[in-house]
């Protein structure tokens, strides 16, 4: 539902989801998306030290190379959405 809302733009419920959910709680497989979640709310509103934190978070719950080559993917998308372009960037 939070991610939902996320891709939505509907940043009010991605954040209440987020603030709903405990990653320690959540199966290991969904950890990382809860991490993932509360990176996308902290985006939202402009937290972008948090965001990086739960970014890196996510990243490190995920299970696999793939999953984790998949997370960093998704956390240069949110950065490239918020205008976070630098030439470091673009050679990574």
């Amino acid at each position: 539902e939070g991610l939902l809302a996320a891709a939505q733009g509907r940043p009010l419920a991605a954040e209440q989801a987020a603030q709903a959910l405990d990653p320690a709680a959540l199966a290991p497989a969904d950890r990382p998306w809860a991490f993932f979640l509360q990176g996308l709310a902290a985006d939202a509103r402009r937290d972008y030290e948090a965001a990086g934190r739960a970014y890196e978070q996510a990243k490190a719950a995920a299970p696999s190379d793939w999953a984790r080559a998949r997370f960093e993917a998704l956390r240069r998308r949110a950065e490239l959405e918020r205008g976070q372009t630098s030439e470091s960037l673009a050679t990574q």
